[in-house]
């Protein structure tokens, strides 16, 4: 049986460090949700009534979420520079989802023309 001492030392390790070591940095559903809009240069009401607004906004959201994007792309977005730099950027701060947003991309320019 193990001591009960080390797990609530190891416990309280864990907890403290959740407490005051870790920051969220991915962005959830409705910073995603804002980054879309902002991007699309569009509004929540617009989506509401245009099928078109409505499939490009969800999926940016989408990518936003599984890619993932980060604070930084997303406040890239807000200060009003172009999507396609803020993710420029973001592709060479996290090389490893170059292929996902080279597919959101692709995926949004697909839903544009439609």
């Amino acid at each position: 049986m193990i001591p009960a001492r080390p797990l609530y030392a190891a416990f309280g390790l864990l907890l403290s460090c959740a407490l005051v070591g870790c920051e969220q940095k991915l962005p959830g559903p409705l910073e995603c949700e804002k980054l879309a809009f902002s991007a699309l240069g569009r509004s929540q009401n617009e989506a509401a009534y245009s099928p078109k607004v409505r499939r490009l906004s969800e999926r940016l959201i989408q990518g936003c979420l599984t890619v993932p994007f980060d604070k930084q792309a997303l406040a890239c977005v807000a200060d009003g520079r172009s999507f396609l730099s803020c993710v420029d950027d973001l592709a060479r701060r996290a090389p490893q989802s170059k292929p996902a947003l080279t597919q959101l991309l692709l995926d949004v320019g697909q839903l544009r023309g439609r």
